[in-house]
């Protein structure tokens, strides 16, 4: 449980509920860090003893099934490479990585680590009450290839098993993958679905019987005031807009840089790129502070003084209305649906705007009052689904 300071402390209640969690918590991604600590956070605060299964993902069998791998040379460069960045100060992604693994090693309570499903399979899971599978995208076919980790396929028939606002990141699934996923969640005791296009696939294309319900991310289930406990106390008083670029799942490029050239000459704000400014992709003349590199900390903060938001990320959009911010979610024309499920679940679609929109048509304003109601509502019913479905009342 944590301490005053925000620390793990290891003394815990011997009858507690003890739980592990298996999600992605590994990658060099904001987004998969803070849901990760979102969701320990959440089961501590409802007296439950949360272990973050290390589990290491992309591994050997994700690379044996298509996800792309970096040469050794580049591994190993990367490996010697980060200290010496850090000492410097150079904007790197191996700068952010060491940022990254520094927070996880203050916050996240984790299990020693497992390198693949075998050794998994061979934990005794037995001492654990409840196994979850957490949120993002875990399910997700193009990325996790219907990893059963993330399936919880290593987990015993007599131990309790749920899901915390997973998804698939799509709205369909491939046919050759459904009965795979229909045999795995079957097993689930209750399952939290992050998106309304996965209850649809739950319900429709794997005819699941088990539980289900719509959950917001764990990053939505932490209300503002209690990301501010571990954000970056010191206030920025200029106004800016705050770029948060991913490009995995779709590349909004050079759109994007329209939108923020748009916004900039309304405005005569400043530009601060936490991800997604690229100067070889961009033509156009913006006034950018790239802080690429900021630590988690300073990510929070960021997002909590800015004046507008422009995104194409499902977390980046989440921070935003957490904090009440005028944001720009822009997505793609189809597929992915993430983004706007949850803006229209809280009452903000008019934020979000398809690549090719006018900029001059853009609304990034919404009635933030409305949305921090509809939030509030549903962060207490979310939490209250997730005890119930833990403690199976």
């Amino acid at each position: 449980m944590r301490n005053g300071s925000g620390e793990y402390s290891t003394i815990y209640d011997r009858n507690m509920t003890r739980a592990a969690l298996i999600t992605i918590h590994s990658l060099p991604n904001f987004g998969s860090v803070f849901q990760a600590y979102a969701t320990q956070v959440i089961l501590e605060n409802a007296g439950i003893r949360c272990e973050i299964i290390d589990y290491l993902y992309p591994n050997e069998w994700h690379y044996s099934n298509g996800t792309p791998k970096a040469s050794r040379l580049k591994r190993i460069a990367t490996m010697c490479a980060v200290p010496l960045m850090k000492f410097v100060g150079y904007n790197s992604q191996h700068v952010l990585q060491h940022n990254l693994e520094q927070f996880k090693k203050k916050h996240f309570n984790l299990t020693r680590p497992y390198i693949n499903l075998e050794r998994l399979n061979r934990e005794d899971w037995g001492k654990y009450d409840v196994v979850i599978a957490g949120s993002d995208q875990i399910w997700s076919p193009k990325f996790l290839k219907g990893d059963k980790a993330f399936l919880l396929s290593f987990v015993p028939d007599n131990v309790r098993k749920i899901s915390i606002s997973s998804s698939f990141g799509c709205t369909e699934l491939p046919p050759d993958m459904i009965e795979h996923y229909r045999k795995a969640l079957s097993r689930f005791d209750a399952i939290g679905i992050r998106e309304e296009g996965g209850l649809h696939i739950l319900h429709e294309s794997l005819n699941i019987k088990q539980k289900t319900s719509l959950m917001l991310d764990p990053t939505l289930l932490l209300s503002s005031a209690q990301w501010n406990s571990i954000a970056d106390s010191a206030h920025r008083h200029d106004r800016y807009i705050v770029l948060y670029g991913l490009y995995y799942s779709f590349d909004a490029r050079p759109y994007i840089f329209d939108v923020l050239e748009y916004f900039q000459k309304k405005s005569g704000y400043r530009i601060i790129s936490l991800a997604g400014y690229h100067k070889a992709f961009s033509t156009k003349k913006l006034d950018v502070e790239c802080r690429e590199t900021a630590t988690p900390q300073q990510f929070l903060s960021l997002f909590r003084d800015a004046s507008l938001v422009v995104t194409t990320s499902f977390h980046g959009s989440a921070f935003a209305l957490n904090y009440g911010k005028p944001l720009i979610s822009i997505v793609p024309e189809s597929g992915d649906d993430r983004q706007k499920s949850l803006l229209t679940i809280l009452g903000a679609a008019g934020s979000i705007t398809r690549i090719g929109t006018d900029p001059q048509y853009i609304n990034p304003y919404y009635d933030a009052v409305s949305v921090k109601a509809n939030l509030d509502k549903l962060r207490l019913d979310n939490i209250a689904t997730i005890k119930k479905n833990i403690f199976n009342q």
